[in-house]
């Protein structure tokens, strides 16, 4: 899945839910906060998507591309194949 055009960061946050199937409480208590505030936030464009959220995600869901994650350029996901993790 390649997207050449940048999605806000509301938006990837949008798309992680849809991905993982959850709901925004349960991603922002997932990624360890209490409430999903933090998580609002960036919808009303108050805060971005840091590189500290953005390892948060990748520890609980590592198909996710990190450069997506902070630019919203490339891939969705990373994708990898046994021979890949064999080679690791």
């Amino acid at each position: 899945m390649y997207h050449s055009f940048p999605h806000t960061d509301w938006q990837r946050i949008e798309r992680i839910v849809r991905e993982c199937r959850t709901s925004v409480l349960s991603l922002a208590l997932s990624l360890g906060f209490k409430r999903p505030d933090p998580l609002y936030r960036i919808k009303s464009n108050e805060r971005k998507i840091t590189l500290a959220l953005a390892v948060r995600i990748l520890r609980n869901w590592p198909q996710f591309n990190l450069g997506w994650l902070l630019t919203g350029q490339g891939p969705v996901c990373l994708l990898y194949t046994s021979d890949a993790a064999d080679e690791a």
